[in-house]
């Protein structure tokens, strides 16, 4: 149920962040897609107003030209005559009347000449930078913009404005409206618009609410990473501790079950009258009591190592000659198997200022790791050298070898390798790790090289330093 109950809330966080990416790159695309709707309706608006502006500027121009054009005149001296003898009760009619004939006689005048005017005539590149300029202005849009005047029966441009490439501006263009609209021409002229880059300008107008959408996004994934590593660790080390405390269970039972049936048969009078097989039982108990000692220790250790709180006591000890006691001493266990222990130490005798007890100890699990990795004839080989100030220490097996994956995790406290259906091998996964902290504390490194099948080779890197 745990295990369900922790799959089950990552997969809710995971399709949480997913959720929030889908929301947050939807928010994106309409904060756009709404930018881009506010600008083509207030350009299209602008551009409206800009021919509505060029239309005006015509009109009033035409309207002082035809004000001095003697038709004119003469049109206003009959108006003014008529109004001199006009009849009073029709004098609101005669001057309305004589109002749309002026209006008729100028806009005839207006329509015949627009349609024999040419349109780089009607208006000016000055008077349309200008409108277009302040229209713009007017609704906030400065961005760099092109335009220019299209007639397409003559294929011409007029009045362009930041213009380098005729065909790729008419491809690009974005706003195209007639000019001089209330002619009634067969063959107008447009004013064409144009914002060159205008999707970048979009972008980057929105890149700090994306920058910090992302940069949100990103945060959220670290945690959701960090979170997921840190229940898998949790997990991990749940299940390191429950084999650590079954291991530790079993570990001290067996001695703890032959220290009691060793007692309860010294307490048989048949037994004591047997000083022989007292001093067996007696010697079990003995070793049996050492190993619980043992075992103990390594927990202490452990935790003391933990703590921090571990003092070493250095002295300048001789390293082929611990090397050969702790083998002297393994070695019954490994012939037991058919195996052998080869020593290739190095003739100088390097000395070390180290502390000799938790030395020996790390040698011993080491030898004692390679005797119980492997099975069957265990060949045992250690070699020692010396080069540029530092000592190696190289402890070779022929066991069943460990993975590329395990050697990562194999000094961490209380991992142990899975040994699948081959072997169950005791042990509380503290050796390895207990290893690792010593040398590190000794200023040294420790390595493993190892293959599957084929037996591991441990390394002890250690400088040779004496007092």
């Amino acid at each position: 149920m745990k295990k369900f109950g922790l799959y089950s809330g990552i997969v809710i966080i995971f399709f949480s962040i997913i959720s929030t990416i889908m929301v947050q790159c939807y928010w994106i695309y309409s904060v756009v897609d709404e930018e881009k709707k506010n600008f083509f309706r207030d350009s299209g608006g602008a551009l409206f107003r800009t021919v509505q502006s060029l239309e005006q500027i015509e009109i009033a121009d035409e309207i002082e030209k035809y004000s001095n054009l003697s038709s004119f005149q003469n049109s206003i001296d009959v108006f003014i005559d008529q109004c001199n003898y006009k009849d009073s009760n029709d004098e609101k009619y005669n001057f309305f009347v004589q109002k749309s004939m002026l209006a008729e006689d100028f806009f005839e005048h207006l329509y015949c000449s627009s349609q024999n005017t040419l349109i780089e005539q009607r208006t000016d590149k000055q008077t349309l930078d200008s409108v277009i300029s302040n229209n713009l202005k007017n609704i906030g849009l400065d961005y760099e913009y092109q335009y220019a005047v299209y007639h397409p029966l003559r294929d011409t441009l007029f009045f362009c404005h930041n213009i380098e490439d005729k065909d790729m501006f008419l491809e690009q263009a974005l706003f195209k409206v007639q000019l001089f609209p209330s002619d009634q021409q067969k063959n107008p002229a447009y004013l064409i618009l144009n914002f060159p880059n205008i999707n970048q300008r979009f972008y980057r107008d929105i890149l700090p609410m994306v920058f910090i959408s992302f940069l949100l996004i990103i945060i959220t994934c670290i945690t959701f990473i960090l979170l997921f590593r840190m229940l898998y660790k949790q997990r991990k080390l749940s299940e390191i501790e429950n084999d650590f405390i079954n291991n530790m269970t079993h570990e001290f039972r067996t001695p703890i079950s032959t220290i009691s049936l060793a007692g309860q048969a010294l307490s048989d009078p048949d037994v004591q009258k047997l000083p022989q097989l007292m001093d067996q039982y007696i010697k079990v108990i003995n070793e049996e009591n050492a190993r619980l000692g043992s075992m103990a220790e390594k927990i202490l250790t452990s935790a003391t190592m933990e703590n921090g709180k571990l003092k070493l006591k250095k002295e300048n000890i001789d390293v082929n000659a611990i090397i050969k006691d702790v083998a002297s001493k393994i070695k019954m266990q490994v012939e037991i198997k058919d195996g052998e222990i080869i020593l290739d130490l190095t003739p100088n005798n390097p000395v070390i200022y180290a502390d000799k007890m938790h030395f020996t100890n790390i040698i011993s699990n080491l030898l004692d790791n390679a005797n119980k990795y492997s099975p069957k004839k265990p060949i045992i080989k250690i070699i020692t050298k010396t080069s540029n100030n530092m000592l190696t220490i190289a402890i070779k097996d022929n066991g069943i070898g460990i993975s590329k994956q395990d050697q990562k995790k194999i000094f961490d406290k209380l991992y142990r390798v899975p040994s699948g259906n081959i072997h169950n091998f005791k042990g509380f996964g503290l050796g390895l790790s207990y290893v690792k902290f010593i040398v590190a504390a000794h200023k040294g490194k420790v390595g493993v090289e190892s293959e599957p099948g084929k037996g591991s080779t441990f390394f002890i890197y250690l400088p040779l330093k004496y007092k």
